[in-house]
């Protein structure tokens, strides 16, 4: 049990209370700390207000499995100033009767204090509450002033009951005068069961000229109701300096200690006589006495002596009188500052001495708990239980604790000590400013138990050192991995918009996302269909309320995730998050925290509930998936390490982002950075989990040390480990490194942690610690040139990769051996010279910048976090490394159209142009394309690049973690067999193209039409004619109408590619075609017989139209475009709006032939449709055509008008036209066809081209023009039929065409 006393002052009064602390303590690791509630923020300052009631007490000892106190803070008693003069009246004391377990303290009172009276000035026992004496039966009082009552009262610990033991007005009771009543001190003789009391009696004016009474009551012989005992004039003192810190102590043989600031004197109770045994030349010295206390069982008193700049403890022995350093300094909230030490209290029992602390460079003021004998130290000792580690002053080396923190109000406490000098609830003092003595009962049970730490090896860089150089390393020349059977891209974001919602995320999808209609989750590239499935939560920050996908309140702003840092030997994920947030803002308490892999692997597996493979699947709905697999995540999580935030990473209000973590897998040393965010200092801590297990109980903090620090401010740097256990990290302008087996580094850094306690603040911006800069690339220019953004490393080849920012338009990324050292940004091996993926290469935009990046060598494929360039788009990019065969080759071969280019230069080497990807609502438009697009994807081809944007824009995402700050990414490559793309399903393989034509709508004969546009805004990416022609094969199934034909207004995209393969012969012009007005024309023709609205589609039971209703060829052509054999029979020569844009697209012939060739072109057809992007059912739709309201801004070609889902198009009814099932019945007019079942997918269930010969391309129809197979230099592959767990349910919509990498 531990007792202090704090006061309040304000204008109106001073409030002091006396407090216990009592309860049983925990584990350093498991305990929580718990802010004091507003209880004390009403009593202080009047209001509840959070802005105004900040933090109070922090006491260690809170539960945290079930919230519930360990340690609780009680008051026993409460004196106010009774005059309301703010003259600093204060409860006296407390000390402690050990032996009777009773604890004893003076108190001031008055008549309005209280309702309880003394009636009799009697002594008063055990009684449940304290009685506040007001003198109204011997001598009535009013509370004018000096006209109030001293106390002197005990409280019981085991009875739990109060006594009054004394009491007498204060013209009666000897005490000090007024304006001296804080200085005033109590000791208690336990054999003879006496009080003392030393006070000086005046202002002293000149030193020596106080007088100092020491008076004592005996209390050994007191009954209940019975005379009060008679203060006894023990000594009086002449020659005392008048201050506030004096405090005295007692021996065991009854002998009392005054000390002063300058005097050890010493009250020999057998002779009644006064010596002085100790007289500091202070005055010279600058050292002077603030406490002093009786180490029980020796001859040894304990004291505090201070100077200006540091405090310490020392050890005086009263046999010999000679002097020993005993803790050299405390630190508590700084290092480069130790605290002002004042009273103490010894508890022999458990080995253990309390130390009251203020000052240090800050206002924050605390109890801490020192071991008086730590195992294997020798004295002095210096206690370290600052929040920081640092590596000259390890975190609870000794086994030090804090106790009860207090962060008072700023107010420095200056005067008189007159109301006036105060403002309104801005100052308190604790524990009473120094003034207060503390007091402490031994427990006879487990309170408090020992720290942990105590007598405990603390970690340090010699562990550190020892440990590395005896690790084995596995992970060098070679894969650190064989491979998952998902693809994990693990990165941290904000994903919330009012209130930030701070994650970490998985993404396990094996392609990317198109831009989202809606700003949210994003949606597959094979549709508008929702992308839920892709992904899964492993941590939350804030709280870990286990709201998916994170938190909602004001309680969790400014509080990240930190990480992730992969372990490929042992296989886990680690990361660091905020477990509570105990006000807005501030995180109170951080963790560090794994997952095994194998865990992500199977909630990866676990399939969405909502099957997009018999509906649209819209962007809304369900998120029950995402649940289910948190669910399973969240129960595998380990707590490794917990610690509060004055002991852990700093504020995250203010440095959310300069955390950094890493692993060295071999050792399994987890490694971070921890910032200082008010002086810029960086620690680089580290903890050796290797071998541990849930059942050994989480860390403590000895077990976590520092091993370096330097000066930064900003987030743009790293941490990352080599196979060889060197550390290695960048900052903006210098790559470095610190290898702990290198004595040399080992001894640097124990030099440099002594050097920054010693500079000023201009001279520590300059301060790099003890890091080797093997790189420095020079000054940053202010436009934010210069610049190196982010690193990453290859364990295969030993490879450093970097990316630097060579001017405001170049950004590079290149690399080099360790062992050849770089040479320097443009003479190492540039991999890319620079990466376009919102704009082209341009002179007025731009590379991308570059802000992580993350290595895949079983794959040879790098990823890219891309931001900004000129405009506020980020993403996540996939590109092939050097050794990869589908690594682009020279940029003036590869990209000979736009030749020359902005921003490249001949013999630069290759860049990634990834302008042109879908998820870019203006890509290539207006012709402003000036690169060749090398990603994967366009829709009307089937080539793998091997470059992809995986994450665009970051779909929905308010902050994408990797990209507003270097690294904080992770991927887990997929086994080489599962790395393929899903390709769009071919629809255009069924049409043949005539080019530059249109389907005729004034005087429709045998056909009606249906004009559906579709935007950029409809789909997330640039549309092409592949839309519409799964449009007109998927819908109108059942019904009496049939799409047979379409004209399409071709897009830019749509013209350049055509162009190249040479499939618009008559084209001359350029492409520079806008991408707005285009529309999908449906041709509609009737059944032969309406029998057939539920047979087999497609079938020839149909009559294709051939004229219009004056007899006029059904297709109008542009006039000047015809083929070289001359315009088809059905087609008409004229004038269009669109001009050369049109594209007319009709059944191929050989579809609807009684051949075998034919039939594995309808089965392919069949096959495909449950698969298909917009198949559906009208009877069991997640959203409701065209109500925005409960659809969000998700925008779907049913939601377009004429609206193709409706019941009525064109006057024609065709019945339910999206049924869950696919016909099987043959036609009527073509009994030989057959149900499908002759070509089947080898894996998957998706549609595709399982038997035909028919190319990716559409057949052209334009006079002996041939069908021509697509081919590109960027390594296009023959289509092999194949599917993963996305092919049906998670990205159904299509076939999942398989190419492997053949890294050679």
């Amino acid at each position: 049990m531990l007792f202090w006393v704090d006061d309040l002052i304000s204008q109106t009064r001073v409030e002091s209370k006396l407090w216990m602390m009592t309860g049983e303590d925990a584990s350093l690791g498991t305990r929580k700390v718990q802010y004091d509630d507003f209880a004390y923020c009403l009593e202080a300052h009047g209001t509840l207000d959070g802005s105004v009631c900040k933090p109070s007490y922090l006491i260690n000892g809170w539960n945290s499995t079930d919230g519930t106190s360990l340690a609780e803070r009680k008051t026993l008693s409460v004196a106010y100033d009774p005059a309301g003069e703010g003259d600093g009246e204060h409860v006296v004391g407390p000390v402690a009767d050990k032996t009777n377990r009773r604890i004893y303290w003076i108190t001031p009172s008055c008549a309005t204090s209280s309702s309880r009276r003394l009636a009799v000035w009697k002594v008063k026992y055990l009684l449940d509450n304290q009685i506040t004496p007001d003198g109204s039966d011997a001598n009535p009082l009013t509370c004018a002033n000096e006209s109030y009552v001293y106390a002197v009262n005990r409280y019981d610990v085991d009875t739990k009951k109060y006594s009054l033991i004394y009491a007498a007005a204060r013209a009666d009771f000897p005490a000090p005068e007024k304006w001296t009543a804080y200085s005033w001190k109590i000791a208690f003789d336990e054999a003879r069961q006496r009080l003392y009391w030393w006070y000086y009696a005046g202002a002293c004016a000149v030193a020596r000229t106080c007088d100092a009474p020491l008076y004592y009551i005996d209390v050994s012989g007191l009954t209940d109701d019975g005379a009060m005992p008679t203060p006894v004039s023990a000594a009086n003192i002449t020659d005392g300096y008048g201050h506030a810190y004096w405090d005295m102590t007692i021996d065991d043989d009854g002998n009392v200690y005054m000390v002063d600031w300058y005097k050890i004197r010493k009250y020999s109770v057998g002779t009644g006589t006064v010596s002085v045994l100790h007289t500091e030349d202070y005055l010279n010295t600058g050292w002077q006495f603030y406490g002093v206390t009786h180490w029980t069982g020796t001859t040894k008193l304990i004291l505090t002596k201070s100077n200006v700049v540091t405090s310490k403890l020392w050890i005086f022995d009263t046999s010999d009188s000679s002097w020993t350093e005993f803790y050299s300094a405390v630190y508590y909230e700084f290092y480069n500052l130790g605290q002002t030490l004042y009273n103490s209290a010894v508890d022999v029992t458990h080995g253990l001495l309390y130390v009251a602390t203020s000052g240090g460079n800050s206002g924050a003021r605390s109890i801490i708990e020192l071991p008086l004998a730590p195992t294997g130290q020798t004295m002095p000792y210096k206690a370290c239980a600052t929040g920081r580690f640092s590596l000259d002053c390890p975190l609870y080396g000794n086994g030090e604790r804090l106790v009860v923190g207090h962060m008072p109000s700023a107010f420095s406490v200056a005067g008189a000590g007159k109301a006036a000098n105060f403002a309104a609830g801005t100052a308190d003092r604790f524990p009473a400013w120094g003034t207060s003595q503390i007091a402490v009962l031994p427990a006879t049970g487990t309170y408090p138990t020992r720290n942990p730490c105590y007598g405990k090896a603390p970690a340090s860089i010699d562990t550190l050192s020892a440990k590395l150089k005896a690790t084995t390393r596995t992970r060098c020349g070679k894969d650190e991995t064989t491979g998952f059977d998902t693809r994990h891209i693990i990165f941290s974001i904000d994903a919330g918009d009012k209130a930030p919602n701070y994650l970490m995320r998985d993404y396990i999808g094996m392609e990317g996302l198109a831009r989202s209609a809606d700003g949210g989750w994003g949606y597959d590239y094979i549709g508008q269909r929702r992308a839920y499935d892709k992904y899964q939560e492993i941590a939350t920050g804030g709280g870990n309320d286990g709201v998916i996908p994170g938190i909602k309140s004001e309680w969790g702003y400014g509080i990240a995730v930190k990480g992730p840092a992969v372990d490929f030997v042992h296989g886990y994920v680690y990361w660091m998050s905020c477990e509570r947030a105990a006000l807005p803002g501030v995180c109170s308490e951080h963790a560090l925290k794994r997952v095994p892999i194998s865990t992500l692997e199977a909630a990866a597996k676990m399939p969405d509930p909502v099957d997009c493979s018999v509906s649209s699947c819209p962007h809304s709905g369900s998120t029950q998936v995402l649940d289910d697999r948190y669910a399973v995540i969240s129960a595998a999580v380990e707590v490794l390490y917990k610690q509060t935030t004055q002991l852990f990473p700093g504020n995250d209000d203010t440095v959310p982002h300069q955390v950094k973590i890493a692993i060295d897998p071999d050792a399994e040393i987890i490694y971070w950075f921890s910032p200082q965010p008010s002086t810029g200092y960086v620690s680089l801590l580290y903890l050796d989990v290797s071998g541990w297990t849930p059942s050994q109980g989480v860390f403590e903090p000895c077990d976590v040390g520092e091993v370096a620090g330097h000066y930064a401010y900003g987030s743009w740097y790293s941490l990352i480990v080599a196979c060889d256990g060197t550390l290695l990290s960048h900052e903006v302008n210098a790559l470095r490194a610190l290898d702990f087996t290198n004595d040399t580094h080992v001894a640097s850094c124990k030099t440099e942690a002594a050097v920054w306690p010693t500079l000023d603040d201009n001279s520590r911006t300059s301060w790099k610690g003890c890091w080797d800069r093997y790189l420095d690339t020079g000054t940053v220019s202010a436009t934010g040139a210069n610049v190196l953004k982010s690193i990453a490393y290859d364990p295969k080849r030993d490879q450093v990769y970097y990316a630097f920012r060579r001017s405001t338009t170049q950004e590079s990324i290149s690399r080099f051996t360790r062992s050849a050292g770089p040479k320097g940004p443009g003479l190492d091996e540039v991999v890319y010279s620079g990466i376009f993926y919102e704009f082209p290469p341009r002179n007025d935009k731009g590379a991308a910048y570059i802000a992580g990046m993350a290595l895949d060598t079983l794959n040879e494929q790098i990823y890219v976090a891309n931001y900004y360039g000129n405009s506020a788009k980020q993403a996540l990019a996939v590109l092939p490394l050097p050794e990869n065969k589908f690594y682009p080759g020279d940029n003036k071969v590869v990209h000979a159209k736009y030749w020359p280019m902005d921003l490249v230069a001949d013999g630069d080497a290759p860049i990634a142009c990834l302008y042109g990807h879908q998820s870019i609502e203006h890509s290539s438009g207006y012709g402003n394309r000036k690169c060749e697009y090398q990603g994967e994807r366009l829709q009307w081809t089937l080539r793998h690049t091997g470059m992809d944007i995986i994450l665009p824009n970051p779909e929905g995402i308010t902050r994408f973690m990797i990209t507003d700050t270097s690294n904080n990414l992770a991927v887990l490559p997929p086994k080489p067999s599962l790395l393929g793309r899903t390709a769009p399903f071919n629809w255009t393989q069924f049409f043949r193209m005539l080019p530059h034509a249109k389907i005729g709508t004034s005087k429709v004969n045998g056909w009606n039409y249906l004009s559906t546009p579709v935007t950029t805004s409809d789909l997330g990416y640039q549309p092409s004619f592949d839309l519409c022609a799964e449009l007109c094969a998927t819908f109108w199934r059942n019904g009496t109408q049939r799409c047979v034909a379409f004209d399409w207004r071709m897009s830019n995209h749509d013209c350049e590619y055509m162009k190249d393969q040479g499939m618009l012969p008559n084209h001359t012009k350029s492409c520079a075609y806008s991408n707005s007005g285009l529309s999908c024309m449906f041709a509609l023709v009737d059944l032969t017989d309406s029998a057939d609205k539920w047979t087999m589609w497609p079938n020839p039971c149909f009559t294709m139209p051939t004229a219009d209703s004056d007899g006029n060829a059904w297709i109008i052509a542009e006039s000047g475009y015809a083929p070289a054999g001359g315009w088809p029979s059905y087609v008409r020569e004229g004038y269009s709006f669109d001009k050369e844009r049109t594209l007319t697209f009709f059944l191929r012939d050989e579809l609807l032939a009684d051949t075998a060739e034919a039939q594995v072109l309808r089965d392919t057809w069949r096959q495909a449709v449950p698969n298909a992007r917009w198949y559906g059912s009208t009877d069991h739709m997640d959203y409701v055509v065209g109500d925005h309201a409960k659809n969000g801004n998700a925008v779907f070609p049913g939601d377009q008008l004429p609206v193709i889902f409706k019941t009525r198009v064109q006057g024609v009814d065709p019945d339910e036209t999206n049924p869950k099932a696919v016909p099987t019945a043959p036609a009527s007019c073509f009994n030989s066809d057959q149900t499908v079942t002759t070509t089947t997918p080898t894996s998957g269930g998706g549609g595709g081209n399982t038997g035909s010969s028919t190319t990716s391309n559409p057949s052209s129809d334009s006079g002996g023009v041939s069908s021509t197979s697509t081919t590109s230099s960027e390594g296009t592959s023959n289509p092999v039929l194949g599917g993963t767990s996305e092919t049906k349910g998670l990205a159904a919509p299509a076939l999942l065409f398989l190419v492997l990498f053949a890294n050679a």
